[in-house]
């Protein structure tokens, strides 16, 4: 901000993993005009840039108040893959969207064989740092009940309890298996 020219501004909008309550004004405080936490909804950060860049009759709005929030997923009953959550990111193209899910499908049966070695060797903070990975990948295809057990394996493994992670794993095959099975049948379906 010190080097703009006088009477020049450069919104600067930040991207961040942190959703912490605060980080906005973290953010704002620092110089940045808006926030966006990740996971990115397409729609939001279209909304975001509108807002910002400068348009042939406009010029960018003074530093907004609020935080730009995607609207908020319900937390009871998760679904095993709600393809709308990948499309809301990417657009509703469905060869692009098959190609992510099963770019997914890949990388979690990966994940799913590093988790299971990193358990053989007791290496539980190793099981929550795939977990973490895991999660948001998961959060960003529609995984959502995945998604919500990656991230108890990585408190587990944050925390280093290794019983935690060895009573979830059961739960973490199930999800995954499910999401592996919907997955395949969206792509045969073709849509």
């Amino acid at each position: 901000r010190r080097e703009e020219p006088p009477g020049q501004r450069l919104p600067i909008i930040a991207l961040t993993a942190n959703a912490l309550r605060g980080e906005d004004a973290r953010c704002r405080s620092a110089g940045m005009d808006d926030y966006l936490s990740k996971p990115v909804l397409i729609d939001v950060l279209r909304q975001t840039l509108q807002r910002w860049l400068p348009s042939a009759n406009a010029v960018a709005p003074a530093a907004q108040t609020g935080k730009t929030e995607p609207s908020a997923l319900p937390q009871t009953a998760l679904p095993t893959l709600d393809v709308s959550v990948l499309a809301r990111l990417i657009g509703d193209e469905r060869a692009l969207i098959a190609e992510f899910l099963h770019d997914f499908a890949v990388a979690a049966g990966a994940a799913a064989s590093e988790v299971r070695s990193a358990q053989a060797s007791a290496s539980w903070k190793q099981v929550g740092a795939i977990a973490h990975q895991l999660k948001s990948s998961s959060r960003s295809v529609g995984a959502l009940a995945l998604g919500e057990i990656c991230a108890a394996l990585e408190q587990a493994g944050k925390s280093d309890r290794g019983d935690l992670i060895v009573a979830q794993l059961p739960a973490f095959d199930q999800a995954l298996s499910a999401v592996l099975d919907a997955i395949e049948r969206h792509i045969k379906q073709g849509h």
